[in-house]
């Protein structure tokens, strides 16, 4: 995009506006997609819809490019170091807690398609953009939109399909915040959520094949 369009950006400019649109997708479309998937009798829409605004839209009218592949781990080896120890400790915790479960392929492959890739790729960039517009004047405001959107899509919208007791969907909700976190300090060190999409990604095959997923329900569409 040009200077000229740039500088005639209201998102770029109004720094209020950019915090109000960061809370609002935090808030508000958890609830969208809750409300999609109900009238729809699907998931998949509800997801993809989602992370198409909050991700991919909302990305393009803040005029940024894509944070992918360019993690310049040596500005984050620390915070490497302790999302490791974190994810070790999760790691523990389902092998002690859950046994493997067995899909048929096709449903399997569906599911790895449908709900681990998309979530994936896109759960941290919604948290990247949240924190960018919600924390466009005050950076705590940008973590919290920015941990409080995913809380909320788990508790208005995943909890419909993964199939585990309160407890242990308290667990996930933390890991999934802690993630958030680690996401928000390494990128704005790096302006790359590269490395925490991949754990992303290792977390929702975990979800997938041990915790438990209500495939049926969210592959309808």
């Amino acid at each position: 995009m040009s200077l000229k369009g740039k500088a005639s950006n209201p998102l770029i400019q109004n720094m209020k506006l950019k915090e109000f649109i960061g809370w609002f997708a935090a808030v508000i479309f958890p609830f969208a997609a809750m409300g999609i998937s109900m009238t729809t009798g699907g998931g998949v829409i509800a997801a993809l819809i989602y992370f198409g605004i909050c991700g991919w839209l909302l990305r393009t009218l803040a005029d940024s490019g894509m944070p992918y592949f360019n993690p310049k781990l040596r500005n984050v080896a620390k915070q490497l170091v302790r999302l490791a120890f974190v994810c070790v400790l999760f790691l523990i915790l389902i092998l002690t807690e859950y046994e493997f479960k067995a899909y048929p392929v096709l449903e399997g492959i569906m599911l790895v398609t449908l709900f681990v890739l998309p979530k994936g790729i896109f759960e941290q960039l919604v948290t990247a953009n949240v924190y960018d517009l919600a924390g466009s004047r005050v950076k705590l405001s940008g973590y919290a939109a920015g941990i409080l959107s995913s809380v909320m899509m788990y508790l208005l919208y995943w909890d419909k399909f993964i199939t585990v007791s309160l407890m242990n969907g308290l667990v996930l909700i933390l890991f999934q915040g802690v993630l958030n976190f680690f996401t928000i300090n390494m990128y704005r060190k790096t302006k790359d959520i590269t490395v925490c999409c991949i754990i992303q990604v290792l977390f929702n095959l975990a979800v997938i094949f041990f915790c438990g997923f209500g495939s049926i329900p969210y592959l309808v569409v």
